[in-house]
Order: structure tokens, then sequence, then C-alpha cells
């Protein structure tokens, strides 16, 4: 007779395959229509202000029956599995950086720059991901995940030359995956840098052991 954890790990498996599946058919429609970034470059993302102007989390409840929501918001940018679902699967929680905390704000000014340099590697998308939740004492709570894809196709073009060519986009809105009323309002440039400057930092985690506990 087969136990619970039998079952657990063909699930598990069921589920890594069929996510796997529909990555790589993603993977293959940007070959087809997105160009190649090759080289050197640094991708910056000014994260300005996140709107929740209800105060609710991703299930459309506020965050607090009689407060606000104790807003902790943290982000990435994705250049190694742009296509992979949030979490594990992708770039584990434990890799993003913090970029603000606070206490009955339930629509923050960020203000804060993410970095990502990109060294020798063809991309053909960098993806922004950003989380917003509620902090509690006992159970935090998601307010929502936020995406934004970088591309050559994009308002910005390719990467520009250099640092002092590179213009900041317009301002672009991420809405939430859940709850699309709420958004992140950001903006983007990007350029080239020399070999010597380029600093990478893996953000994916540990393959299919994060996947499955995340």
């Amino acid at each position: 007779m087969y136990g619970p954890l039998f079952f657990f790990v063909i699930y598990l498996t069921f589920h890594c395959a069929r996510s796997g599946i529909i990555d790589r058919f993603q993977d293959s429609q940007d070959a087809a229509t997105l160009p190649l970034i090759e080289g050197y470059f640094r991708i910056e993302v000014h994260i300005k202000r996140l709107e929740n102007n209800r105060g609710i989390s991703h299930t459309g409840l506020p965050c607090d029956i009689t407060d606000t929501c104790d807003t902790q918001f943290t982000g990435i940018i994705d250049t190694e599995k742009p296509n992979h679902d949030f979490g594990g699967d992708s770039a584990p929680y434990r890799n993003w950086e913090a970029l603000f905390q606070g206490s009955n704000v339930n629509s923050p000014d960020i203000n804060k720059v993410l970095v990502k340099d990109n060294c020798g590697k063809g991309i053909r998308k960098a993806h922004v991901r950003l989380r917003a939740i509620d902090k509690d004492t006992v159970n935090d709570d998601k307010i929502d995940n936020f995406s934004y894809y970088i591309t050559g196709n994009g308002p910005n073009g390719m990467p520009a030359e250099t640092k002092q060519s590179a213009r900041w986009s317009e301002e672009l809105w991420a809405k939430g995956l859940d709850k699309p009323e709420i958004k992140v309002s950001l903006r983007y440039r990007w350029y080239k840098v020399s070999q010597a400057d380029c600093h990478p930092v893996k953000t994916s985690g540990i393959p299919f052991i994060d996947g499955m506990f995340s």
C-alpha cells in the first residue's frame, strides 16, 4: 500500500513537469519574437510607488479590519529564469532585495533602484519581480506580486552605449497579478558596461529543491 509521501512525491513531480513544459513553450515564443541581447550591460529599475488605495490584500479583503496595511516591499531583477513562476521555481524570496518596510501605510513611496548586471550571457528579457506583503506579528499576508518585462522591443529599445547616454523610460505600471487595481509605478534604463565593471549576482535557487518548498 502506498503512503501519503508517495502520492506527495508524484504530485510534485507532475507539477514540476507541467510547469517546465509551460516555461519551455514561452522560451520558444520569446526566441521567435524578441531580439537576443548579448554582451555586458547593466539594468537599473527605479521603483517609485505602490498604489493600494483600498488597503487590500490579494484576496480583495482589507489587510486589517481596524487598521491599514503594514507594508513590506521587496524586488529582484531576474534574467536567469524570467518565464518561471514566482518563488523557488525562479528566484527564491530569500534572494530578493528589501526596498521598504512601514507601519500603517497602504500606498508608500518606495523610491529605490534595483540593479542587475548581465555579464556576457545572451538574454531576451529581464523580469522585474516585485512583491508586497502585509507584515504581521503572527502571520504575513500577501498583498500581491507584480511583474514587468524589459526587452529589446520595449519603450527604451536596446541597451544604450554608455550610462551618460542612457535615458530613463517614461513612467510604467506593473499591475498586481491577483488584483490589477493594486499597482506599482516604475521606470528603467539599461546601458552597456565594460567587462571589468560587470558584477554578476546569481538569483536562482537550488534546482528542484527550492521549487518544491516555496
